[in-house]
């Protein structure tokens, strides 16, 4: 069986002109800008696009305002995003005014409207609100194959399948409170319950109990499961 070999240039030389752009920002007079907004468990990212779809500038803070991909301080969220805005509108001389932003897989039906609100209350109108592995493959093009983040909270693995997420692999409570955790915990299995299959790597044992199916692994192998 023929291996292809897939080329990722492209999306480091996207990668080199976004940082670039952060300490030299291309100054113009562009009818449309787009910004992607990245609330990161280390870091709260804008990265702003021009007309076709190439990097005019940027800029990033350090902050604690999000944890394990959920959003914690949400007036913290909104005013370092507003301010980072102000300061890219400042650059470039413009008003920014459209904005995407990306959720970490399986936390859509409880963190997507605080993203949402977030994006907005800094004075965006939100125009798209993707998971973040579909996101991240609009730029990587990948067809069948595997996304990996690996972040500030979690290093999580989405499998896709024709260009889309079929399974997602986690540590989904790794730093959440107790409560936090279980309305996590049953978001996930509602929406097992709808079809959608979720491998969830977990050393908690309160976590593997609302699995249908446990694996133990040992040196690599597994040796036992449970139904």
């Amino acid at each position: 069986m023929s291996e292809q070999v897939m080329d990722f240039s492209y999306c480091d030389e996207l990668v080199k002109d976004f940082e670039k752009v952060i300490e030299q920002p291309i100054v113009g007079k562009l009818k449309t800008y787009y910004t992607g907004v990245d609330l990161g468990t280390a870091c709260v990212v804008l990265a702003v696009l021009d007309e076709k779809r190439r990097p005019v500038a940027g800029a990033y803070r350090y902050a604690d305002v999000v944890k394990d991909g959920m959003v914690i301080d949400y007036i913290g969220a909104v005013r370092i995003v507003k301010e980072l805005k102000e300061q890219i509108e400042k650059e470039l001389e413009t008003e920014l005014e459209l904005a995407a932003a990306a959720i970490p897989p399986g936390t859509d039906e409880l963190d997507s409207g605080a993203i949402k609100n977030v994006v907005q209350g800094a004075g965006f109108i939100l125009t798209n609100l993707l998971d973040e592995p579909t996101a991240a493959n609009e730029v990587l093009k990948i067809k069948n194959g595997a996304v990996v983040d690996i972040g500030g909270g979690t290093t999580g693995i989405s499998i896709l399948k024709d260009g889309k997420v079929i399974h997602i692999a986690d540590e989904p409570t790794g730093a959440l409170d107790s409560k936090s955790a279980a309305n996590l915990l049953e978001i996930f299995e509602n929406i097992n319950k709808k079809g959608q299959s979720i491998l969830m790597v977990t050393h908690s044992v309160t976590a593997a109990c609302h699995a249908g199916r446990v694996l133990f692994i040992k040196d690599g192998k597994i040796y036992n499961q449970i139904y």
